[in-house]
């Protein structure tokens, strides 16, 4: 079956989980990219989203650090062979403004386990380190997940699942 990320996005969802605010290095198990883990310092914040949408599995996973004002918002397929991701939100304020890298058409021709899947994804709007950031970063993680919810149109999370 084909499947884009519109008519993910479109689709109606079940959320399983909203996950709760971690620090540092991401688990495999949480986010199971071919590496062992994500690494990175204890300044970034992360949570992992569940839900199930098209009688799929998918997950969102949120990252978040105000010491260098870089936000992204990942949404991945959970595949037999993997997890895929599909897209990422990103604002990071050292160059460009909001924009996202996407697998444009069939979701299921990306390669699992890559962060971005340099062959199938592309940037929306183009342009990169050159490209001056006018957006200023107000993002927390008192809205961090509800921007994600925003952007992939997932049912946003009651005041007391946003682990504040």
């Amino acid at each position: 079956m084909m499947l884009s990320l519109r008519t993910i996005i479109e689709a109606e969802k079940i959320v399983e989980s909203y996950g709760e605010w971690r620090y540092g290095t991401i688990p495999k198990a949480a986010f199971p990219l071919r590496k062992k883990r994500m690494q990175q310092s204890n300044d970034w914040a992360w949570r992992v989203v569940k839900f199930n949408a098209l009688s799929e599995n998918f997950i969102v996973m949120v990252r978040l650090n105000t010491q260098i004002s870089e936000y992204y918002a990942y949404l991945a397929h959970m595949r037999e062979d993997g997890m895929a991701v599909v897209c990422s939100h990103d604002l990071h304020t050292s160059h460009k403004n909001w924009h996202c890298h996407f697998v444009r058409g069939d979701i299921n021709r990306t390669d699992a386990g890559y962060l971005r899947d340099k062959f199938n994804m592309i940037q929306y709007p183009s342009g990169g380190s050159e490209v001056e950031c006018t957006a200023s970063f107000e993002i927390t993680t008192a809205n961090a997940l509800l921007i994600a919810a925003e952007r992939f149109r997932f049912e946003r999370p009651d005041q007391s699942e946003l682990g504040l």
